[in-house]
């Protein structure tokens, strides 16, 4: 039952719609699903490592990318870049109690402390995948004219100065 449970609620992910698309005004019907997210950098991750031999334990990598969401199958998907520390908190209590369900779900909550600590070298690959993904993916839509990167008025991310950086260096 632990199982029906566990696997019912982290397929719920593939109904979570990304909001970056949204703040991003893509021109999509289908925006990319948190499930998606999760697939995409599990296989930029393992891209990286199988192209560069990075000296990494890659299957701690797949797995704590697998992951790496719970929270948001209680909070739903918002910008990084826009959460509070509630949001953080609540998000963190979401995943605990979905890796709960699992008799094991201490190993589940180790690895999500890991990849928001980021103090392993697989916990900043996987920071690292995760946050490049979705820049990849932006100037592929930016390419294929899907979004305009530079005529964003109104983008509450514009602000950022992470953001403002990557925009610049084009």
């Amino acid at each position: 039952q632990n199982v029906v449970s566990f696997y019912t609620a982290t397929n719920s992910l593939k109904d979570v719609q990304r909001t970056g698309e949204k703040i991003w005004k893509i021109n999509l019907e289908h925006y990319g699903s948190i499930a998606e997210h999760i697939y995409s950098t599990e296989t930029l991750a393992l891209a990286i490592y199988l192209a560069y031999g990075v000296n990494i334990d890659i299957t701690e990598v797949v797995n704590m990318l697998a992951t790496h969401e719970l929270g948001e199958i209680v909070i739903g998907d918002k910008s990084a870049l826009l959460k509070s520390k509630s949001d953080r908190d609540y998000e963190w209590q979401g995943a605990l109690k979905i890796a709960n369900l699992l008799s094991n779900g201490k190993d589940i909550i180790d690895r999500l402390s890991s990849f928001n600590e980021g103090k392993t070298p697989e916990a900043t690959y996987c920071k690292y995948c995760d946050k490049l993904a979705p820049d990849i993916i932006s100037k592929i839509y930016d390419q294929l004219n899907l979004i305009d990167l530079n005529n964003q008025e109104g983008n509450p991310l514009l602000n950022n100065p992470i953001v403002k950086k990557h925009l610049e260096a084009g």
